[in-house]
């Protein structure tokens, strides 16, 4: 081979790599930067809504310096335990069923050892009467047709309701006088109402609310409501004059309206999902 066919074959060999290179480029960059794109043009425009503070002002814990009460190791049904206790005191409930309607003190926190294993029911109207400074954690509260109502607060602070089941209920949590609650965690099921809540306030997060009639029923209230799955019922949130905030819930299968609200109350809805609802918000 002379010279000039040596550089020739150089050239062309070059020249091909350079073009292989080029084509490798567009068949992987390009498709890339078109998904991009096109990704941008999809996806909606979204709101900024005002900075509103989602601290929740009602939390309340039980510090490490309580005394623990054990039932039914040292009690054995758990009101008996909570007569015995005074404030600064642990109810550690092992699992079973618990038949009794009971009664907190302040500074008093209830918590079954596994959750879902300790299930209170009760032959009254209410199963279980909230404190101020007080906490109910871990239990299943059970109606069975048989009790109306699973937790009353009235005029009851600092009442923590977190990770807990409640079924076949008229009202879940009925609460009123200026009561203050964290609801937290919790899974309703077979119930009315979740939270039936009047002159008072709440922070609802991260609840999985599935209702007959309305998830929660807020008259002359203020809460937040943040993170909750709302499945079917007749309404998710139904509020009367009240001041609410709801972000970054999920509202499906309503068959009135996901968000009935009034309009003398105050309200900022933020980033929300509706799915297969007869109409996501109704103001009257």
């Amino acid at each position: 081979m002379s010279d000039g066919e040596s550089v020739l074959v150089q050239s062309v060999s070059l020249f091909s790599l350079l073009l292989l290179a080029f084509l490798g480029y567009g068949f992987f960059l390009s498709p890339n930067l078109n998904q991009e794109e096109l990704q941008q043009e999809v996806l909606p425009a979204t709101e900024v809504l005002s900075v509103v503070d989602q601290s929740n002002p009602y939390a309340y814990d039980c510090p490490e310096t309580f005394s623990v009460i054990e039932v039914p190791n040292d009690y054995p049904t758990i009101q008996r335990a909570i007569d015995a206790a005074v404030g600064g005191t642990i109810i550690r409930v092992a699992p079973g069923v618990y038949i009794e309607s009971i009664k907190l003190k302040p500074e008093i926190c209830l918590i079954a050892e596994e959750f879902g294993k300790s299930e209170i029911q009760s032959l009254s109207d209410t199963i279980l009467q909230a404190s101020s400074q007080s906490k109910v954690q871990n239990f299943k509260i059970n109606g069975l047709d048989r009790s109306s109502v699973g937790i009353s607060a009235v005029n009851a602070q600092g009442v923590n309701i977190e990770v807990n089941t409640f079924e076949n209920l008229d009202y879940a949590i009925l609460s009123s006088e200026n009561s203050e609650l964290s609801i937290n965690a919790n899974s309703f099921r077979s119930v009315d109402y979740a939270l039936s809540i009047e002159n008072g306030s709440f922070f609802l997060e991260q609840n999985n609310i599935h209702a007959n009639i309305a998830g929660v029923d807020a008259v002359s209230s203020s809460g937040e409501i943040v993170g909750l799955v709302f499945e079917a019922g007749e309404y998710a949130v139904k509020s009367q004059n009240s001041d609410l905030f709801l972000n970054k819930n999920i509202f499906k299968n309503q068959t009135s309206t996901a968000l009935q609200l009034s309009n003398e109350g105050n309200y900022e809805i933020g980033d929300n999902f509706f799915e297969n609802v007869n109409e996501e918000i109704l103001y009257k």
